[in-house]
């Protein structure tokens, strides 16, 4: 035989021999992993493994596993997950060829839902689950849900498809996650109310930090929103052309500061353009290990069917004054333009040393405090919203609206030069000033006017 086919025979072996190897090692890590998974499961009494079954081959496998979902006892009569909520059943298809390893979910229902779920989806599977793994222990998971309608005499709902996806190790280091989905309507007859939301889209990025909390970025956007119903008889309309948002979680030195910054674009009110509406707020220097605990706790509690609210609010109370320590700081900033101008209302917090057992003595606390609320609002607009809003009432509206104006301008709480109300309020180690003047903080709790000096 010719030494060059010899050769090409004893390669092509070798590479499948090498393949079966591989293709053994593959279903070896994932039905290693599949256990593991059921056996973490399995310590938390709120899901509880009912039955397991798994079969491999060499270059499949397959497995049925069926949870209960719920608490046997622990929670308490009132409590929603207080007893067997039902079960999930599940069948994964897995192929550990080294190149294609991937795991089909189907969620396996019974009869009854069966037929329920064939007068909506029809020939579709209503939800399908995919992974595709990586021998490094890396995964990407994808869903899908096809679109639908539902029609009854009480009014129709039309969704649209939605294609979602979340990536990962098997630690769990980094968390990727991809949504879209094209909208929904809904016209409720019965209630007269109909309801339009337009393509929605969210990404997000974020990683386990050292704390064990992750950090990154996030954004969503909505597409053209519109609500259409009646108040008392009267048509009520709310739409925007677009809702977008962001998000970015930072920690740094053991510290979480998160930033939001959200707008809507025309803004609509009864066929009238409003504005547009932009919303930014950052919450800074908190403690990252008490988050951490705060949330572990709370979850692990849950898991465990072992609900104690006096073991919570106790655990809560801790974390707070290590939080506090910190001296937190929160500031938001919030605009409306509008035809009429462009209304504001900013605000700004910071604590320097407060305890937790400052609370219960206002004036202890206000000395430990830095804040600044800063409001504007153009009066033409108010005038607006109270003219398209009161209808035939009106007139009495804004009579009412001026009255109550000129005892707030009286008591010192607003000025107003007839076009921009506005009221500006700095609290700064105990001593407070409002529109410009000093004044005694308590009498400003109490409600007693600026007395100013």
């Amino acid at each position: 035989m010719n030494k060059t086919v010899v050769y090409a025979v004893g390669v092509v072996a070798l590479l499948g021999a090498g393949y079966v190897g591989a293709s053994w090692y593959a279903g070896q890590k994932i039905g290693t992993q599949l256990q593991a998974n059921a056996l973490a499961l399995s310590k938390y009494p709120i899901i509880k493994v009912v039955k397991r079954d798994y079969t491999s081959g060499l270059f499949s496998a397959e497995e049925n596993i069926t949870y209960r979902i719920g608490c046997a006892d622990g929670l308490g009569e009132e409590h929603p997950l207080q007893g067997v909520m039902g079960t999930v059943s599940l069948k994964n298809t897995i192929s550990h060829q080294p190149f294609d390893m991937t795991v089909d979910t189907a969620i396996q229902y019974d009869e009854k839902t069966k037929q329920a779920l064939a007068k909506i989806f029809k020939q579709e599977t209503p939800l399908s689950i995919k992974t595709k793994l990586e021998m490094g222990g890396d995964f990407k998971t994808k869903f899908a849900v096809p679109a639908f309608s539902v029609n009854d005499p009480d009014g129709q709902l039309n969704v649209k498809a939605m294609n979602a996806s979340i990536e990962s190790d098997q630690n769990l280091s980094f968390f990727d996650a991809k949504m879209q989905h094209g909208g929904f309507s809904l016209d409720a007859k019965s209630q007269q109310i109909q309801w339009t939301m337009g393509e929605i889209n969210y990404e997000a990025e974020s990683k386990k930090t050292e704390l064990g909390i992750y950090e990154g970025t996030g954004k969503m956007t909505l597409g053209a929103f519109a609500l259409n119903s009646s108040n008392q008889g009267k048509p009520v309309q709310l739409n925007f052309a677009k809702f977008k948002f962001s998000t970015d979680t930072k920690v740094k030195q053991g510290l979480v500061d998160t930033f939001f910054k959200g707008e809507i674009e025309q803004l609509g009110y009864n066929g009238k353009e409003i504005g547009s509406l932009n919303v930014d707020y950052a919450i800074n220097h908190l403690d990252g290990k008490a988050l951490q605990n705060i949330n572990q706790a709370s979850l692990n509690d849950l898991l465990q069917c072992n609900v104690n609210p006096t073991a919570q609010m106790k655990n809560m109370t801790e974390q707070l004054k290590i939080i506090l320590a910190n001296d937190p700081k929160f500031t938001q900033k919030m605009s409306l333009k509008a035809a009429e101008g462009e209304a504001k209302f900013d605000l700004s917090f910071a604590s320097k040393g407060l305890l937790a057992t400052d609370f219960a003595k206002p004036m202890l606390a206000l000395n430990k405090v830095n804040a600044v609320i800063d409001i504007k609002v153009p009066q033409p607009l108010i005038e607006r919203f109270i003219r398209e809003m009161a209808g035939v009432e009106a007139e009495n509206s804004l009579a009412m609206f001026q009255q109550s104006l000129g005892m707030g301008i009286g008591q010192g709480y607003v000025v107003s030069d007839g076009k921009l109300i506005q009221t500006n309020l700095i609290l700064d180690q105990g001593k407070m000033v409002l529109n410009g003047k000093l004044i005694d903080p308590m009498q400003m709790l109490s409600g007693g006017g600026n007395g100013g000096q």
